[in-house]
């Protein structure tokens, strides 16, 4: 019987060379029975008695461990064999310990994989609390690890660290969930959430797997940018052929035009602002980007606001931009402003008069310092645009009501361009006449004239919508009229009712040239502007166009 004495003591057996037991440490036999001088294979026979062998057996109900080592003699020769037996609870521990070292290993490999992973490793509870975030996770969300572990992804979400949390998706849906999620740190992330369940069918954990995709995302657009300005160049030269069919500014040589332009040239060399003056339709951003084209600035951005065209409370916005929550209602990613937009090229404000006045000063640091604060940003915004402004409306009498502040009138008006009425350069009317003709004519797939009669009419009426008014009409008798000529009787009553249009048909006869009648209209109209005005700066002021081509004029047709 083994007592409990026995159970912290070692026994030692002692074999010859041939197995047999010759040796036995005290109190072996009242342990193990009668061994000495039994062979090894009657007490062990499917155990194998060499040296290190080790194993394990039970005796009256007591697990034991025997060790095995051989003792050799000089010249290296096996003489004996050392059975060693111990009370396995000492092997127990023994075997824990060792249990316990691999486990300890184990986890340092696997927290070692974790720590050094470039993807992020973020584990919640079932309930949403975090239990473990690697340090990639602090890299993505700009909070270490020991401020997210046991909080809620809830919480972390309201504090701005990620958005959208993808934890509550996966309590939801009870399934492997992939989003994209945006962090404090400015990452994009693609984020992969895996819900583990518990033998009752409950979310143990959630696994989350992230991956910042931000160069990926730059590269992509990298990518979309390079592809699309391939494409851009590709039809750049059909789109040019297009912009300038539609954009064209239509003169004659003898135009009041032609020396504006020659005037716009000079202009378009210098970076100082620029004020066009000019009634609706006279075709003022037309000039604006003619200005644009011939400038250093040509290759960048032309950028066209109206400032009639935006509510009054929208217009900062609009041109100055906005960053995230700066309002009610603003957009979480903020709002890029045009003069950012428009950096190393041109804005073109038209409407400017529109203008509120608690934004005057603000533009006007814009034209004076080149930099603004945008709505919401506690940083100043350096920008390089040239300025073109435009407008149909009396600034300098809006000076004087206190409509419009004086010191950005005289900033806007460095350079001021006063465009003419079509009333006043009638010598165009034909070529406008012709060209619009051909443009709609293409557009409708009609081939189509007009007769000189309606012609003549034509180049009569004052055209108070300008040029605007003529190419609406143009498209609109194309389409309407009912023949491929476009008579006198096609023409809208307005234009061949009006008393002062009859009467200067009237004075001219239907057999004179087209060129010849211009010259006439034209002729009259410099003789009544001279005799009335004694000037030839005020003639030109007067029918918008040069000084020297007043005179020029004037000494033509009255001298």
């Amino acid at each position: 019987m083994v007592n409990d004495s026995t159970k912290n003591t070692s026994y030692f057996f002692l074999l010859d060379k041939k197995g047999i037991v010759c040796g036995l440490s005290d109190g072996t036999d009242e342990t193990f029975g009668l061994c000495n001088g039994v062979s090894w294979k009657e007490l062990w026979p499917t155990e194998t008695l060499s040296d290190g062998v080790t194993f394990t057996f039970e005796q009256e109900d007591i697990l034991w461990q025997a060790e095995i080592k051989e003792i050799k003699d000089e010249p290296g020769q096996i003489i004996k064999y050392l059975a060693t037996y111990k009370y396995a609870t000492e092997a127990k521990k023994k075997w824990n310990e060792n249990q316990i070292s691999r486990l300890e290993q184990k986890v340092q490999f696997y927290e070692a994989i974790i720590s050094n992973s470039n993807d992020e490793i973020f584990v919640t509870d079932g309930h949403g609390k975090v239990i473990l975030a690697n340090p990639a996770s602090e890299n993505n969300y700009g909070v270490s690890a020991s401020n997210m572990v046991g909080k809620s992804v809830w919480e972390l979400e309201e504090r701005g660290a990620f958005f959208p949390a993808v934890t509550p998706l996966v309590m939801k849906e009870k399934k492997k969930i992939t989003i994209n999620q945006e962090t404090a740190t400015g990452n994009k992330l693609m984020v992969t959430a895996t819900p583990v369940f518990d033998n009752n069918g409950a979310i143990d954990i959630i696994i989350c797997n992230s991956r910042d995709v931000t160069s990926l995302e730059d590269m992509r657009k990298s990518y979309q940018d390079m592809k699309n300005k391939v494409q851009h160049n590709n039809s750049s030269k059909a789109n040019r052929v297009k912009e300038a069919e539609n954009n064209r500014l239509i003169y004659s040589e003898n135009s009041s035009l032609a020396e504006l332009m020659k005037m716009l040239q000079r202009i378009a060399k210098t970076e100082s602002t620029v004020l066009l003056e000019g009634n609706t339709g006279t075709g003022k951003d037309l000039f604006a980007k003619k200005i644009h084209d011939l400038s250093n600035r040509k290759e960048k951005n032309f950028l066209k606001v109206n400032c009639a065209a935006l509510p009054q409370e929208l217009i900062e916005s609009e041109l100055f931009g906005y960053k995230s929550g700066a309002f009610t209602g603003a957009s979480y990613k903020g709002k890029v402003g045009q003069f950012t937009l428009a950096n190393q090229g041109t804005i073109f404000l038209d409407e400017i008069a529109e203008i509120p006045m608690t934004l005057q000063p603000k533009l006007l640091q814009v034209i004076e310092e080149q930099k603004f604060t945008p709505i919401g940003s506690k940083s100043v915004e350096n920008v390089d645009v040239r300025i073109i402004a435009a407008t149909n409306r009396d600034l300098k009498e809006m000076v004087k009501n206190n409509t419009f502040r004086g010191d950005l009138y005289y900033r806007l008006c460095v350079l001021s361009v006063i465009i003419p009425s079509l009333e006043d350069r009638k010598e165009d009317i034909p070529l406008l006449l012709d060209y619009y003709l051909n443009m709609f004519c293409k557009k409708h797939n009609r081939r189509t004239e007009i007769s000189q009669n309606a012609i003549r009419y034509l180049v009569a009426y004052d055209w108070p919508g300008n040029v605007r008014e003529l190419k609406h009409l143009i498209e609109q008798l194309i389409v309407t009229a009912n023949s491929n000529q476009i008579k006198l009787e096609h023409l809208p009553p307005h234009i061949t009712s009006m008393s002062n249009t009859i009467d200067m048909i009237k004075k001219f006869p239907g057999d004179q040239t087209l060129q010849a009648y211009i010259e006439t209209i034209e002729s009259e109209l410099i003789v009544n502007s001279y005799q009335k005005l004694k000037s030839s700066y005020k003639v030109a002021r007067e029918l918008g166009i040069s000084q020297s081509s007043a005179i020029r004029k004037i000494r033509k047709y009255v001298k």
